[in-house]
């Protein structure tokens, strides 16, 4: 009874205060129900699709990649923010591999892809030279779409040739609810696996 009385006060007065270890002593059925009490409907939606998530298992074949530089090809997410910018050249400098990299564009040509990409890197000053450049691969898609937006066949054929994933895409958005950031942010991750 005790813990049930903690929990409500841990609930109630939500602050940046509350201790960890309060949160840990509730159960995760304690603490939908605790949450539910007071709460939107969207947040204990929320609370009830965090407890249902699968774990992601990965596919067969070898996970591990200990050594970057040995890759042929790379996948990359997110590279048209700040650290995705820095990944790329990083990737880029540090191997022979050709990066793939995923990037929304305004329409589905190709070319509007590469030119959001060249936009992206001018804008964080990474400076790639044109040899370095030609080993980009940019497909236009979407990390919220299934396959993220592209082909079944474009993306069976990326998925066998890839090496290693460097997965660093996100909506980053203080504003956004987590059900407007969990296709991005979470969903896109099974895609991965």
């Amino acid at each position: 009874m005790a813990k049930a009385q903690q929990s409500s006060s841990v609930l109630s007065h939500a602050t940046s205060s509350v201790l960890l270890r309060d949160l840990f002593d509730l159960s995760l059925s304690q603490f939908i129900s605790e949450a539910a009490s007071g709460c939107s409907e969207e947040v204990v939606s929320l609370a009830v699709s965090a407890a249902a998530a699968q774990p992601i298992t990965l596919s067969s074949g070898d996970t591990s990649v200990s050594d970057l530089s040995q890759c042929k090809d790379i996948f990359l997410s997110g590279v048209t923010g700040f650290l995705g910018c820095h990944l790329l050249q990083d990737l880029i400098n540090n191997s022979s591999a050709n990066v793939h990299c995923l990037v929304r564009a305004p329409t589905v040509s190709p070319n509007d892809a590469k030119t959001r990409l060249d936009s992206c890197l001018r804008k964080y000053n990474v400076n790639l030279t044109s040899e370095q450049f030609a080993r980009v691969i940019v497909h236009n898609g979407d990390l919220t779409l299934p396959l993220f937006g592209l082909t079944e066949s474009q993306f069976l054929l990326l998925s066998e040739s890839l090496d290693a994933i460097v997965h660093n895409g996100a909506h980053v958005n203080w504003i956004m609810t987590y059900a407007q950031l969990r296709p991005a942010n979470v969903m896109a991750s099974h895609f991965f696996a």
